[in-house]
């Protein structure tokens, strides 16, 4: 509740003399997430390619970044960063 009033006096102050528009509200009120919940992506066809690579070899090597890395010809950092791209943990895969 106490949430509820700050951000509904927060956007007071950011519409002035406007109407309160959802843009004046906080993500975690217009999203219904807690702050810090990560946010649902989006991706793109080629994108979703590359996740489900990066899944599988997960899987195949039992969450092991480097041999991902190896196996897909890719350096161990470009792994790492579509993991966290993607919202991967590669502890789930072991």
């Amino acid at each position: 509740m106490r949430e509820l009033e700050q951000a509904l006096a927060t956007a007071h102050v950011l519409a002035g003399t406007e109407a309160i528009r959802a843009e004046h509200l906080p993500d975690s009120v217009r999203t219904g997430r807690p702050p810090g919940a990560p946010r649902p992506v989006v991706l793109s066809e080629t994108d979703q390619k590359v996740r489900d690579q990066v899944v599988a070899a997960l899987r195949e090597h039992q969450g092991n970044v480097s041999a991902v890395a190896r196996a897909l010809d890719k350096d161990r950092k470009q792994i790492q960063r579509w993991i966290k791209r993607f919202n991967l943990d590669p502890g789930t895969y072991r």
